[in-house]
């Protein structure tokens, strides 16, 4: 006699307890519910993704958009110099709805670099809202990264990091 099939009411809370950060929206498929699909949707980058309910209630499974930005973060905390000053910077998109904050050592070549990744103009400068340390600016990269609404951006290197301008500046604003 084999074991009695999982009840979907028990993947679902298995689900829900592996990842509270990510709502659950529903399974896909027919069939035993660890053969199916559960899509859930990032509740940081507000990305929808899928994978299998046997996979996720076994090795759990985030978002792979997340994953991939922290995987970027710690190659980049891996490179930071500490005898060289951290920037926090500040671009814009010429259309001003969009800004792009983040981290670097070196304003010019950064500049260079986002120019040639994204589809669209950029305003005309880039800003530097904070300088110093490179460990306590790098972190404080991520915690306004992760405290405004993303452009939902995609389909180009880099598109995760473009913000909603006015998140960010009343995030700014309070600070």
């Amino acid at each position: 006699m084999g074991r009695k099939p999982m009840d979907i009411e028990v993947a679902k809370a298995r689900i829900i307890a592996a990842q509270p950060s990510a709502i659950f929206l529903r399974f896909d498929g027919v069939g035993a519910i660890t053969k199916q699909q559960v899509v859930r949707k990032c509740g940081v980058c507000h990305k929808e993704w899928s994978a299998l309910v046997a996979n996720v209630l076994t090795h759990g499974s985030g978002c792979p958009v997340c994953a991939r930005r922290e995987n970027a973060r710690a190659r980049a905390f891996a490179k930071i110099n500490p005898r060289v000053p951290g920037f926090l910077y500040r671009l814009d998109s010429e259309c001003g709805k969009y800004s792009k904050i983040g981290f670097t050592q070196n304003l010019l070549k950064r500049l260079g670099d986002v120019e040639c990744r994204v589809p669209f103009k950029l305003g005309k400068r880039m800003r530097v809202i904070k300088e110093g340390s490179p460990f306590s600016v790098f972190e404080l990269e991520k915690e306004l990264v992760l405290s405004v609404d993303s452009a939902n951006f995609s389909g180009f290197e880099g598109a995760t990091e473009w913000l909603l301008a006015e998140s960010l500046d009343k995030i700014l604003l309070d600070a």
